[in-house]
């Protein structure tokens, strides 16, 4: 199998070009998703569970779900050329009723893999909170070590020998979470029914976890710089409205954040589709309207 690689600016650029073309029926594939989205988000600030991450991912589970159906219906449309909503056919032909049974099989799938990853994600950010320190506990044990520290030449080596020891494992654990990144993006493969084993074979080795992880940041590092501004401003125009410009402006805020994680998704959806062209089924032509310095793929 050929070499996994791409240039990083075609695909987030193919990101972004995709989403604005595309805008119009996007639009009325994730108005509904998105504010459930915003409902479920909503209810996390009503209910007051900010600082309980397991029951956050229990209320944001429809918007999972919902956000999951987007992103599966959009890489349908990338990679098959196909469009929700499908009509049946009035006479029953068994090719395309087999073609649409293999469409809502991809679609199950990916909408399914989407939203255990998204749980998944969840708990690990809920044992992140349980097994490592918080950042007043590091000052604390900070402190500690200053009182409790001796001029001994030895125990400041000993120091320093341990301090290299506790290195090495923290640098493994970076470099398997990198390596780990690919598994985020397995809803992309199973929209079309590439086995997973396939999908982890085209992506054998370390450094295809790097590019993708650059690509992510390149597809969404501009629309979240835009979404933080607007935030911003929309927070200096209500503040000086009192407690009822705050609550608007962080109404406004959370669905400003809200939109922002939906057209990240979208883009990156898009840019990752692009960036694995080579090795995902897809339809004939699919993804050949975006110019780009790599013309192998046809």
């Amino acid at each position: 199998m050929a070499k996994f690689q791409f240039n990083i600016m075609d695909a987030a650029g193919y990101g972004y070009y995709r989403v604005w073309i595309e805008r119009a029926y996007l639009l009325k594939l994730a108005l509904i998703p998105l504010f459930i989205k915003f409902a479920c988000t909503i209810a996390i600030f009503a209910l007051d569970i900010d600082d309980n991450v397991l029951r956050q991912g229990l209320i944001m589970l429809p918007a999972t779900f919902a956000e999951g159906w987007v992103l599966a219906q959009f890489l349908r449309t990338l990679l098959m050329n196909e469009r929700w909503p499908i009509m049946l056919p009035q006479r029953p032909d068994p090719r395309i009723l087999s073609a649409l049974l293999n469409r809502a099989r991809g679609i199950i799938a990916s909408i399914l893999t989407y939203v255990l990853l998204g749980m998944l994600a969840y708990v690990i950010r809920y044992m992140m909170f349980e097994f490592f320190p918080s950042s007043q506990e590091i000052e604390n044990a900070r402190t500690a070590a200053e009182a409790a520290k001796t001029s001994e030449t030895e125990n400041r080596s000993l120091a320093g020998i341990l301090g290299v020891f506790a290195l090495v494992p923290t640098i493994m654990v970076i470099a398997a979470t990198i390596w780990m990144f690919r598994f985020m993006w397995l809803y992309i493969p199973l929209s079309v029914l590439m086995p997973v084993k396939s999908y982890m074979k085209a992506l054998s080795g370390f450094m295809p976890s790097v590019y993708l992880l650059v690509l992510f940041f390149a597809s969404m590092a501009p629309i979240t710089f835009v979404a933080i501004m607007l935030v911003r401003v929309v927070y200096g125009t209500t503040e000086d409205m009192g407690e009822n410009g705050l609550m608007l402006g962080h109404f406004i805020g959370v669905f400003i954040s809200v939109t922002t994680e939906l057209i990240v998704g979208l883009v990156t959806t898009a840019s990752f589709a692009w960036a694995m062209r080579n090795f995902l089924p897809r339809a004939k032509g699919s993804m050949n309207d975006f110019p780009a310095d790599d013309k192998k793929v046809k």
